[in-house]
C-alpha cells in the first residue's frame, strides 16, 4: 500500500501527463496553440473542481475515504 507522500507524487505525475496528453490532442485537433491551450487550461481546471466535489460527495455518503482499494 501506498503512502501519502507516493499517492501524491503520483496524482501530480499523472496530472501533469494528462495535461501534456489533452493539448497535444487539442493542438492537432484544432491547429491552433493559443486556442488548444485555452481549451486545455479550461477543462483541467474544471476537472479538478469536479474532482474536488466529487472527493466530498464520496466521503459524505460512504464516510471514508477509498483507503487500501
Amino acid at each position: 500500500m501506498e503512502n501519502n507522500k507516493e499517492r501524491i507524487v503520483k496524482v501530480v505525475t499523472w496530472r501533469i501527463l494528462s495535461i501534456f496528453i489533452t493539448l497535444i490532442v487539442m493542438g492537432v485537433a484544432t491547429g491552433n496553440v493559443i486556442e488548444a491551450s485555452t481549451i486545455t487550461a479550461v477543462l483541467h481546471i474544471i476537472m479538478v473542481i469536479c474532482h474536488y466535489f466529487f472527493e466530498m460527495q464520496w466521503e459524505k455518503r460512504f464516510g471514508f475515504k477509498n483507503e487500501g482499494w
